[in-house]
């Protein structure tokens, strides 16, 4: 039988997410790829159905709760990119009158 107390098992956990809508908590898989880097789905921490961004997320691998400010959604750089881009168009435009 192989020992899960050791990589990689150890490097599998859950992340418990509340979401919005109601007061249920969730539980999903993830995984730690660095001390401190969990991945998991987007879609387990902002759900339009469930009221948008979690309001609490907690992974088994820690007691303390994550902040928003700690998490990083691949994708979304590009998404905030194209936003600054054009606002920066809009702008310069405003300057114009």
């Amino acid at each position: 039988m192989k020992n899960t107390k050791k990589f990689p098992h150890i490097a599998i956990g859950t992340i418990s997410v509340k979401f919005p809508i109601g007061d249920e908590a969730y539980d999903y898989t993830c995984f730690l790829i660095d001390t401190n880097v969990v991945v998991t789905l987007a879609s387990n921490l902002d759900n339009k159905g469930m009221g948008g961004k979690a309001k609490s997320i907690q992974t088994s691998f820690s007691n303390e709760k994550v902040k928003w400010e700690n998490i990083h959604i691949q994708g979304e750089e590009k998404k905030e990119k194209g936003k600054k881009d054009k606002d920066k168009g809009n702008e310069n435009l405003e300057n114009l009158s």
